[in-house]
């Protein structure tokens, strides 16, 4: 009996040590497997930002010529690179694509003066002007006609304003009726309303206004400042460029 329990006692031992040892066998293959599996993870994910899908390429190629594009620019108003990327929202907003501004007119430069405007930018088309007041808002509209004054009114389809505080630009209404108003005696003017107005010597007086009437704007705002109503304003800056 006693050679027979003694015998039973050897048989655990043995079997006890054998699931140990298999035990510890699992756990290094185990860990083995594990560590192979993080550094496929690690490869799929190096992979996976290499190969980045064709909206991010496009992304990151838009980002790079919009950068470019800036190191370039000549602007006293839009001055930094969050405002010029602004610039560039609302150009892509109206489906066109920035590739350049080249400055035309500038009012501490060539004068105030609605004669020197014209002087300037009667004869260009595509052009952007970008207004700062003395209280520091930055506003201005695209046309695509040129500022001639033989057709006083204009229509254009393609006109918008903008406030560099909005998200949005403000288009043209249907039909693009009264766009701008092309005058010898004022400078940029937009609207026959009008919904932005430059006067002469606008550095000088506080007759230059904002009021809604030919562009569309948000739900409860009726001009360029987001506000109600007619805004008068003197101008601190003035910049008009060929796009």
């Amino acid at each position: 009996m006693v050679l027979m329990y003694s015998g039973l006692q050897e048989q655990h031992r043995t079997l006890k040590q054998e699931v140990v040892d298999n035990q510890r066998d699992c756990n290094d293959k185990f860990a083995v497997l594990d560590k192979k599996y993080q550094q496929l993870e690690q490869r799929f994910l190096s992979l996976e930002q290499q190969h980045n899908s064709p909206q991010e390429e496009a992304n990151q190629q838009k980002a790079i010529i919009v950068a470019d594009n800036w190191k370039g620019f000549d602007s006293l108003i839009i001055d930094n690179y969050t405002k010029y990327n602004k610039i560039n929202s609302f150009f892509a907003q109206a489906g066109r694509l920035l590739t350049q501004l080249h400055l035309l007119y500038r009012g501490s430069a060539d004068t105030f003066a609605a004669s020197a405007f014209h002087s300037k930018c009667d004869t260009q088309t595509n052009t952007l002007t970008i207004v700062k007041t003395t209280d520091g808002k930055i506003i201005g509209g695209f046309t695509t006609l040129s500022w001639d004054h033989t057709a006083d009114v204009k229509s254009d389809t393609e006109a918008w304003l903008f406030n560099i505080e909005a998200p949005i630009i403000f288009k043209i209404k249907q039909g693009g009726r009264n766009a701008i108003y092309a005058n010898s005696a004022y400078g940029p003017v937009f609207g026959i309303g009008h919904d932005l107005c430059i006067c002469d010597n606008a550095n000088q007086r506080r007759e230059n206004g904002v009021s809604g009437s030919s562009y569309v704007y948000d739900v409860g705002v009726s001009n360029l400042f987001l506000t109600q109503g007619t805004v008068f304003f003197t101008v601190e800056e003035i910049e008009v460029y060929q796009v």
